[in-house]
């Protein structure tokens, strides 16, 4: 009987060992980043059992010590490569391992020209139409001229093919190279949106809106989206 208790004990006093460096580990390569976990791949070098370990520090977002295999043998891989449990997605990126809680639907939504706002999976989206207005250097306002506007608008996710006219261009630019050229990260590129009129791009959510509906001299009327 001593036998077993000694046995218990020693057990006990691995398992809070282990919790102890679990948690100090999390410390310094996990943070937290508004709706995402970002975990610091280079924490993971001097590490032997690196798919256990991880599998100790995100098995509470539904992973798999199976999942968390694949993921340590992709990790020096191409970016991009994801992973899916019951409620979360993992993206391997540059330097992070990203996790997002999965959202409900981003299936594409109609804009009528009444709504005053709006939800696409996560995002949410003010709308007021302005009589009086000052141009906006939000990135997360949008503020467009009503004339050249065809409702109801479209606001849906981008799609490879997508093309639009950033602000101050006369030449039209893919959007897949636009966000190249803006640096967005491949998990960030997975939630970027985009506002359509009649199967034109009107704005990048977030980043750029189109040349030809800005403000000019001669706008009567604009209508200001924005997302909260």
């Amino acid at each position: 009987e001593n036998t077993f208790k000694t046995g218990q004990q020693k057990l006990k006093g691995e398992a809070e060992i282990m919790a102890r460096g679990v948690s100090l580990l999390k410390k310094d390569i996990v943070q937290a980043d508004s709706n995402r976990i970002l975990i610091k791949k280079i924490g993971f070098e001097s590490i032997h059992n690196k798919a256990a370990v991880l599998w100790k520090i995100i098995k509470e977002f539904g992973f798999n010590l199976a999942q968390c295999d694949c993921i340590i043998e992709v990790m020096n891989g191409q970016s991009g490569k994801r992973f899916l449990s019951g409620s979360h997605q993992l993206v391997v990126d540059r330097q992070h391992f990203l996790i997002n809680l999965l959202e409900e639907s981003w299936e594409e939504i109609e804009i009528d020209s009444n709504q005053t706002s709006i939800q696409l999976g996560s995002l949410k989206m003010k709308i007021n139409k302005l009589s009086g207005f000052d141009l906006s250097r939000d990135q997360s306002e949008a503020m467009l001229d009503v004339t050249n506007l065809k409702f109801p608008l479209t606001w849906r996710k981008w799609k490879p093919g997508d093309y639009f006219y950033p602000l101050g261009m006369e030449h039209k630019r893919k959007v897949s190279d636009f966000l190249i050229d803006e640096k967005v990260s491949v998990s960030h590129k997975d939630f970027v949106t985009v506002l359509v009129s009649e199967g034109q791009i009107c704005w990048v959510v977030g980043y750029r809106i189109d040349n030809r509906y800005k403000l000019t001299p001669k706008t009567i009327s604009a209508i200001l989206f924005s997302l909260l």
